[in-house]
């Protein structure tokens, strides 16, 4: 099975890119979507001022299952999250991970002591497509992490 594709062919689950965003009373830019090559290659969503960030997006509360998670296999083969951290490839250095009704921002390191502690579980996603590297916030606990609530959002 293929990669998914989004509008122009973009691939993966940002369907579009992020734009670009400048700070009005400093000039410089604030935040910034990724290339395709950044994105696929150093699994880099967008930038915040000059550090590389990953985004994921889940569409269910932050306490709904108390978890992060990260691409762990695709069935097209092509490389996933967990093979960038692994391989040296991932240049990002914070996650981002949206929930309806949470912020969680994660340092990539943190994930990846939780990936070489194995302090995961593997499940099958719901796209059919891919098998989900899963951690538990509890894992993250004393890291570099933190959860910022915000107001439910609703989902389309």
């Amino acid at each position: 099975m293929g990669a998914r594709k989004g509008p122009a062919g973009q691939s993966g689950a940002m369907k579009s890119r992020m734009g670009k965003v400048d700070d009005l009373f400093f000039g410089v830019t604030v935040f910034r979507g990724a290339t395709e090559k950044e994105d696929l290659e150093k699994g880099i969503d967008g930038w915040i001022g000059d550090v590389p960030v990953a985004v994921r997006k889940r569409r269910i509360s932050v306490g709904q299952f108390n978890d992060i998670s990260i691409r762990f296999d695709r069935k097209s083969g092509l490389d996933t999250e967990l093979d960038k951290l692994l391989n040296g490839t991932f240049q990002s250095q914070l996650y981002l991970f949206f929930f309806q009704d949470a912020l969680v921002v994660c340092g990539v390191e943190t994930i990846k002591l939780c990936l070489q502690n194995k302090q995961y579980e593997i499940k099958d996603n719901m796209d059919e497509a891919t098998t989900g590297c899963y951690i538990k916030l509890s894992s993250l606990k004393n890291r570099n992490f933190c959860i910022v609530p915000h107001k439910p959002l609703e989902v389309p």
